[in-house]
């Protein structure tokens, strides 16, 4: 689906994309008068809002068009269930006759998008590159790799719009980076920053509670031991979710093992690999 449609009634997700100090300066220039005239068309901050709706049903997919006040703009089934993806408001769509995804809201106003998208270039022009609220980006980058599993160079790449190699397998899922983000962000987000608890709650929910942080360097080490048939990850050792999966176990337990024999013996993260390990 289309990045720009996605974004209608996300428009706080949109804020915090843009807002990253390192997107270049032109492009975010470039996609900031584009959104400034779609606001002042009524495509944003209008009050649509993309949504999802996941129903279990044999019934076919849905055309594209008005269904129950809503736009459908995609649809499909498979495994007797069928997504759909549509442009829902509150004042035109039978909201009761869906069943929406729930999610937090993260629209804006008009008036709060434009608002926001002017504030944009004093962030750009900053001589020390600044995140939202006036917070740098190494003090970002330490808030989201304390509340996450996140490495510090994955956690730069998040708040700075570039990756770099130690984040990529890291951020593997398609839109981590957007999810990460849009769990927080506030309505008055260049004043008052990224919420970093809320981003560790999502962590929390979606990844499990962090057990272990790693350096660069030793997640680097690890990486040659994951496999992609089945998915073993070393982010699946460092969380409260770690997977107790048969088949892949044996995988698990060699990470794991790696691991405690990267830590010095006054290291007491080595004593909670070892658990992991035992348990």
């Amino acid at each position: 689906m289309n990045a720009w449609v996605r974004g209608i009634g996300h428009e706080q997700t949109l804020i915090a994309l843009l807002a990253r100090p390192h997107i270049n300066p032109e492009l975010a220039a470039e996609i900031r008068d584009f959104l400034i005239a779609a606001t002042h068309a009524g495509v944003y901050g209008s009050g649509w809002c993309y949504r999802t709706e996941i129903r279990e049903t044999d019934e076919q997919a849905l055309f594209v068009g008005w269904h129950h006040g809503a736009w459908v703009l995609e649809s499909r089934c498979a495994s007797h269930r069928r997504t759909t993806h549509m442009l829902v408001h509150p004042d035109h769509t039978n909201l009761g006759a869906l069943r929406l995804v729930d999610e937090p809201p993260r629209s804006l106003t008009g008036e709060q998008f434009l608002h926001q998208l002017e504030q944009l270039d004093t962030n750009h022009q900053a001589a020390t590159p600044m995140l939202p609220g006036g917070l740098t980006l190494t003090e970002g980058v330490h808030q989201l790799a304390g509340y996450t599993t996140l490495t510090p160079d994955a956690a730069h790449a998040v708040l700075s719009g570039v990756m770099n190699d130690n984040a990529t397998p890291q951020l593997y899922a398609p839109g981590m980076v957007r999810d990460i983000l849009e769990a927080g962000t506030t309505e008055n987000l260049m004043e008052t920053g990224l919420d970093f608890a809320a981003i560790g709650d999502y962590w929390d929910k979606y990844h499990g509670a962090p057990q272990l942080h790693l350096t660069d360097e030793e997640y680097a080490q690890l990486i040659p031991l994951e496999l992609k048939e089945p998915y073993v990850r070393v982010a699946d050792t460092l969380t409260n979710k770690f997977y107790d999966v048969p088949s892949v176990m044996d995988q698990y337990l060699v990470i794991l093992i790696a691991m405690a024999h990267l830590f010095p013996r006054t290291d007491p993260r080595g004593l909670r690999s070892q658990t992991n390990c035992s348990g």
